[in-house]
């Protein structure tokens, strides 16, 4: 049974269905409890607006979670906040009826978050009395006024680059011109070269093109532009299989995963085959690993961010057919679902950099070891984060690269706007 309204219910009537009534909460249980739905939450200038689907018992708001996710909070208004956490949420009870279906009970039994011991010691949330409205509208209208005074300034990322020692070497910076920025790093090593790969935003052209440095001394020499597409391009993940270089940069504006393969590498490149068709996929990465090819990608279901879940997909060859994971998407949280480049091994160890988005897009990368990974199940443990702190006036990070002699990242800094070029 699912509940749609907004009345509390109580009694028998919950142990009428088989399965008990199912009802989503706008807000994180662990936190919030009663109402208005995402209100306490910008209120409280909590960066994390959560919500769960559980199936109800007597206790408020307690009944037992069988799925939860995580987004940021959006405090320029309440209607923004709930609008893509609503589109989201809208998905919640068809993936769990899927699971119910495939693998049964015993499957929802199992979930961590169905088998959490209630602990909310915080009272019921009301709604706001006049003064606390007051105090909230007076909030919202000075972060809007602080978003208006910082976009008087010019947002741009910037790549750094380094050596990878003992000893942390000091970043040399990669600082694009007035009206451009440079993002998405991936390096390549060929032949005792090394070479970086990243997103060039124009914005008077209005989409990103693929561009590419070699580096020396780690330091990037001239910059070359690989590959221009009548569409957005970024996220350049770039790696060699069967003696040949491949690439795949995001197309999600043309709700495609594409596969360029290098005529000469580095500087031309030609469309392979296309690996997914009509779906928004965003930061695609990829992985053969046990004989599989595995593909890492956000998923954004229509209305709802693109930076919250998740998906992942597997094949038996790099060119497919590529199928989708039975528990996608295998991650729905803002804090460490969205690509941040390669996955990398620490010893015997899978190690997947990711965006914590929760303060803001691509706000910092946290680190999450693999501890599963199988057509069936995914498990990761994040490990890590590294916070838009390496640098003076960082003021995000959202890209990782690694390479055995070089290490590369990115990073959102202000400066005062000029002409854009």
């Amino acid at each position: 049974m699912i509940r749609f309204g907004f009345r509390i219910i109580k009694g028998d009537i919950l142990g009428a269905a088989r399965y008990g009534v199912w009802s989503i909460h706008h807000g994180d249980n662990r936190a919030y409890r009663g109402g208005p739905a995402l209100f306490w939450e910008m209120y409280e200038r909590n960066p994390q607006s959560g919500s769960v689907l559980q199936i109800l018992t007597d206790q408020l708001d307690g009944g037992r979670v069988i799925y939860r996710s995580t987004s940021a909070t959006n405090f320029v208004s309440l209607h923004k906040n709930r609008r893509e956490t609503y589109w989201k949420t809208a998905e919640f009870i068809t993936r769990r009826l899927t699971d119910l279906k495939c693998e049964g009970w015993p499957f929802l039994e199992r979930l961590d978050t169905y088998q959490e011991a209630d602990t909310y010691a915080r009272g019921i949330y009301r709604r706001p009395t006049n003064t606390q409205m007051v105090r909230f509208l007076v909030r919202t209208a000075a972060y809007r006024l602080e978003q208006k005074l910082v976009s008087l300034l010019e947002d741009q990322w910037i790549v750094a680059i380094r050596p990878r020692s003992d000893r942390p070497a000091p970043y040399t910076f990669m600082e694009p011109p007035s009206g451009r920025f440079f993002a998405d790093p991936c390096l390549a090593e060929d032949n005792g070269r090394t070479f970086v790969f990243f997103e060039d935003y124009a914005h008077r052209r209005g989409r990103g093109v693929i561009a590419c440095a070699e580096i020396h001394d780690a330091k990037a020499g001239e910059i070359a532009t690989v590959l221009e597409r009548d569409y957005h391009l970024s996220y350049p993940f770039v790696f060699r299989w069967r003696d040949a270089w491949w690439m795949v940069p995001e197309t999600s504006e043309r709700r495609t995963v594409e596969l360029y393969r290098a005529r000469r590498f580095p500087t031309d490149w030609v469309l392979e085959t296309t690996l997914l068709h009509n779906v928004n996929a965003c930061d695609a990465t990829l992985l053969e690993w046990n004989g599989r090819w595995w593909m890492f990608a956000t998923i954004c279901v229509p209305g709802g961010p693109t930076t919250d879940e998740l998906s992942l997909y597997y094949a038996d060859t790099l060119f497919g057919p590529w199928h989708g994971h039975a528990r996608n998407p295998v991650i729905s949280d803002v804090r460490h679902a969205r690509s941040a480049g390669a996955i990398f091994r620490e010893g015997d160890t899978l190690v997947r950099p990711a965006q914590d988005c929760s303060r803001g897009y691509g706000h910092a990368i946290t680190l999450n070891r693999i501890d599963c990974l199988t057509d069936l199940e995914y498990r990761e443990t994040t490990i890590g984060t590294i916070s838009p702190t390496w640098a003076p006036r960082m003021r995000a990070t959202h890209t990782l690269a690694r390479t055995v002699r070089y290490e590369a990242i990115d990073g959102r800094v202000l400066r005062w706007r000029l002409t854009r070029g």
